[in-house]
């Protein structure tokens, strides 16, 4: 097998990985929308699920993380990480305090 063939058969998988998942993003925001949720006060209907031109694009890794899966990225942001900052600070005055002895 030469090596170039690997790749683009790497490629290929890659990209039939993202595909998908732009698909299944899509059928969700279309449900949701069909259900009747992401109504904006001006009458239109918007529930960006993912952003594949930021994803695809983009200009560095945390535009990849954010617009790989929008509302997965917005609950984590602000239900379950929110606590952790407090931790984290904690935990790193424990170890300035613990080195500096």
């Amino acid at each position: 097998m030469v090596c170039g063939c690997r790749w683009l058969l790497a490629y290929r998988d890659a990209l039939s990985f993202r595909t998908s998942h732009y698909f299944v993003s899509f059928t969700c925001e279309a449900t949701a929308i069909a259900a009747g949720l992401g109504r904006t006060p001006d009458d239109t209907y918007s529930l960006p699920v993912a952003r594949p031109l930021n994803t695809e694009f983009p200009r560095s890794m945390v535009q990849v993380v954010i617009y790989w899966n929008m509302p997965m990225h917005y609950w984590l942001k602000t239900c379950k990480c929110s606590g952790l900052q407090k931790v984290q600070k904690d935990f790193q005055r424990t170890l300035r305090n613990s080195f500096r002895n």
